[in-house]
């Protein structure tokens, strides 16, 4: 097999395994905002396997005995450095099952012309459909004041973006109260421009509370999980340690 056609039997082994992936994610748990979400992590997903894939070749090349540990031990880093929150035992499992999962399509992709250049295209498709906007509201009312943002409706799965500005020197204190009719799931955070999470420190279990380093438009999400009901947003912007 010439050099094109064993990069390409890589890109289609790792776009085997994350149209795999992307799978299983919407048949077990059809939430279409908390998949696309993740499109970033999707890419970058594909790219470390096709990349991880290549890089491993190479070594199965000299050392062939090494191949399938080689898979794993790129794939446990990759589990561990972006997905930090899982233990290593999960990363350990995670990365077998994957690890087999591309070695799997890599050999299709190998021996099947076709398989080979679809598994290179089909990941595009899937990733534009984490372009949209994919929020679900239905029956939404929604009430805006000076320091408060307030929504009732009768279905809600995705999430609320609520921008604030908030000057250097400040303390920005958030109360967010929910009403869970049909015992959906929620949750809710501040990012700052970069989309980076800096809301860490919780006073109680519906109050966030920020100290502001840099004068900036900070953002408050609220996300609901196929939640029925409504929310109470209200902020403070004060002066530290008053």
């Amino acid at each position: 097999m010439d050099r094109k056609a064993c990069l390409l039997s890589d890109i289609a082994g790792a776009g085997f395994l994350a149209v795999f992936y992307m799978g299983l994610i919407l048949f077990f748990d059809w939430n279409m905002y908390a998949f696309t979400v993740d499109g970033f992590y999707w890419l970058l997903f594909w790219c470390s396997g096709a990349l991880g894939s290549f890089l491993v070749s190479q070594i199965a090349a000299s050392y062939p005995k090494w191949t399938l540990p080689a898979y794993t031990a790129a794939a446990v880093m990759f589990f561990l450095l972006l997905k930090p929150s899982y233990t290593i035992v999960v990363s350990v499992l995670l990365s077998a099952a994957c690890t087999l999962l591309l070695y799997f399509g890599k050999s299709l992709a190998r021996k099947l012309k076709l398989f080979r250049y679809s598994f290179c295209v089909l990941p595009i498709l899937c990733l534009l459909i984490t372009l949209p906007d994919t929020t679900i509201k239905k029956e939404w009312n929604e009430v805006v004041g000076k320091n408060s943002y307030s929504a009732y409706f009768l279905y809600f799965d995705g999430a609320k973006e609520i921008p604030i500005e908030v000057k250097k020197g400040e303390e920005l204190l958030v109360t967010v109260k929910v009403k869970n009719e049909n015992g959906g799931g929620y949750s809710y955070y501040i990012v700052d421009k970069q989309n980076r999470t800096v809301s860490s420190i919780k006073t109680n279990p519906s109050q966030l509370k920020l100290n502001i380093d840099k004068t900036d438009t900070y953002t408050i999400i609220v996300k609901g999980e196929s939640l029925r009901g409504g929310f109470d947003v209200e902020w403070q912007n004060r002066t530290q340690d008053s």
